[in-house]
Parts: C-alpha cells; sequence; structure tokens
C-alpha cells in the first residue's frame, strides 16, 4: 500500500490547532526519556498560543509536512546569536515531531533539510538540534543526517 505524496511548506494560521496538538505530542515522547520535559496540566491552551507566538517570531522558522491535506509532521527552528562565535547565529532544531504513521518513511528529514535551508537564508552559520540526552533514536537519526555532538547540557531540580 502506498503512501500519499508528502510536501514541507512553512507553516499557515490555520495549521495551528494541528501544529499546537503536535507540539504537545512532541513533548509526551520526551517525558518518556526525562520527567522534566513532564507537561503541565493546561499544556494543549498554552500550545496554541506558543504555536502563535512562534508564527510571528522573526527568529522563528515553523514548518509543516503535510500529506493529504493533513498535517503529519512539524519541525521548528530558532536562530540563536552569540556575537563572541563565528558559528553565530547558530539554527536550532528545537522541535521536530512526525506522526507514527509517517515515520521511517523520510519526513523527518525532509523537515530538517528544509529547516535548515530556511535558517541559513536567514543567517544560520550551522545547525544544531536539541533532544532528549537519553533518546537514542534522536540521536542515530540526527547522526545520519551529519550532526556531530558539541556540548551538553546538565540539569537538575531547583532546590
Amino acid at each position: 500500500m502506498g503512501y500519499p505524496l508528502v510536501t514541507v511548506r512553512e507553516a499557515r494560521r490555520e495549521d495551528a490547532d494541528q501544529l499546537a496538538a503536535y507540539l504537545v505530542r512532541f513533548y509526551r515522547v520526551n517525558e518518556e526519556f526525562d520527567p522534566l520535559y513532564a507537561l503541565r496540566p493546561d499544556a494543549e491552551n498554552r500550545a496554541r498560543k506558543l504555536v502563535e507566538r512562534y508564527l510571528e517570531d522573526p527568529n522563528s522558522v515553523l514548518l509543516v509536512a503535510e500529506a493529504s491535506g493533513r498535517v503529519v509532521g512539524i519541525a521548528r527552528g530558532e536562530l540563536r546569536d552569540n556575537p563572541l562565535l563565528e558559528a553565530s547565529p547558530l539554527g536550532v532544531i528545537v522541535e521536530l515531531y512526525v506522526h507514527p504513521s509517517y515515520r521511517r518513511r523520510g519526513v523527518g528529514r525532509m523537515l530538517v533539510e528544509e529547516l535548515a535551508r530556511r535558517l541559513k537564508e536567514r543567517g544560520a552559520r550551522a545547525l544544531a538540534a536539541e533532544f532528549p540526552y537519553l533518546n537514542e533514536i534522536a540521536v542515530s537519526f540526527y547522526r545520519k543526517l551529519g550532526f556531530r555532538p558539541l556540548t551538553s547540557i546538565y540539569v537538575r531540580e531547583a532546590e
């Protein structure tokens, strides 16, 4: 059985409900790797407002993968500037989620490549990806795309 053609495009306001739902899914998956990703009880409501903010932010790129008029994946990246570094601004993939029925079909790669292209157009000198340390699936995915470890972030709960 074949799959519908998947296209990647810039997110639009009319995608906001689907985008918000996918953001919540993204964080629910990440919660499995670390409890600090646990969602607030009102996460669904907050996600909609967050999507609206991302759509307005000039340093944010929000993309959707679409098949048959339905969103099947999302990716969000942002520019981060450090005036001391030559590789600045840095394009950072902050959220990437593909619906389970579309995984392992190149949709994630399509989203990352388009996000990289758009962030580069906005001035990114390098591309990074953030994800939970224990997410071995993400580690493998990004390594296959040519990413390598650059920094470590260690966290503890506030006392």
